[in-house]
């Protein structure tokens, strides 16, 4: 069987761990992760080419003018988005790819990229969310009070994604392994697409949400979210669903309850 590289698509709230779990699994597994551009400044512990491509202002609009970038938007008032050579080129080698995004940015890769995969990280629950992004302390205080205020626009998303996995504090081995896992799942998926860069008018981010017909996920749960398959979480008793894209009411034979449009308690 001729090999079909997989694209995570992964976000979730801003301080959930994304660039240490993406660092970890790239040591672990070798993935290419696609570096987004930016015209912000680094931060001290940035590096050019690692952590972002940092351009100017101008040199950001003159790629957006000749065609360089997948996707484009102003986060946070700078400008940041995905030239085509960061995906397109480690998938010509047969490489699996990374893009680490925000909330517009997963909505606008589903218009953009057929066959992606699109995995939501989260903490523990709201309060751990917080914590952590006051914790870094990378932010001065308007930027952290924009970030706070658009942590549920990014709950809202979490139920358009394939995979739902828990960044637990302390338990990034467990993150990176469910990860690498899902990534081996899809792989041998017949049913995924291969990946392809779909025909659109226009490269700029939507702020609309799209509606994929997946099921719900109640965000609260501590427990991984797995494709198709419903487990009962021991802590809270629950059933743990991920999607189906068809919404129809299934029964779990581990947990002999149902589901339809959301996680419920047996």
């Amino acid at each position: 069987m001729s090999r079909n590289p997989v694209v995570v698509v992964l976000h979730g709230p801003s301080g959930v761990g994304k660039d240490t779990v993406i660092d970890e699994l790239r040591r672990k597994t070798g993935i290419f992760r696609a570096t987004s551009t930016t015209s912000r400044l680094p931060r001290p512990t940035e590096s050019d080419g690692v952590d972002y491509h940092f351009v100017t202002s101008e040199e950001f609009e003159r790629r957006i003018a000749v065609g360089e970038f997948l996707e484009h938007a102003r986060v946070y008032g700078d400008w940041k988005g995905l030239e085509k050579r960061e995906v397109l080129v480690p998938l010509a080698e047969g490489r699996d790819v990374i893009i680490r995004t925000d909330v517009q940015g997963a909505r606008r890769w589903r218009q953009i990229l057929e066959g992606a995969v699109f995995i939501f990280l989260m903490a523990e629950d709201r309060e751990a969310l917080r914590g952590r992004l006051i914790g870094r302390g990378s932010e001065d205080g308007v930027s952290l009070a924009a970030r706070i205020a658009e942590l549920e626009d990014e709950l809202d998303d979490m139920e358009n994604n394939d995979y739902v996995v828990i960044n637990r504090h302390g338990r990034l081995d467990d993150a990176v392994t469910e990860i690498a896992a899902i990534i081996e799942r899809e792989r041998q998926n017949p049913d995924r697409a291969t990946v392809r860069v779909l025909p659109s008018v226009s490269n700029r981010r939507t702020t609309t949400p799209l509606s994929l017909g997946m099921i719900r996920v109640n965000w609260t749960l501590p427990a991984p979210v797995w494709k198709n398959q419903p487990c009962r979480d021991p802590v809270a008793g629950r059933v743990w669903v991920g999607s189906t894209r068809g919404g129809e009411k299934r029964s779990c034979d581990a947990c002999q309850g149902y589901f339809s449009s959301s996680a419920i308690e047996n």
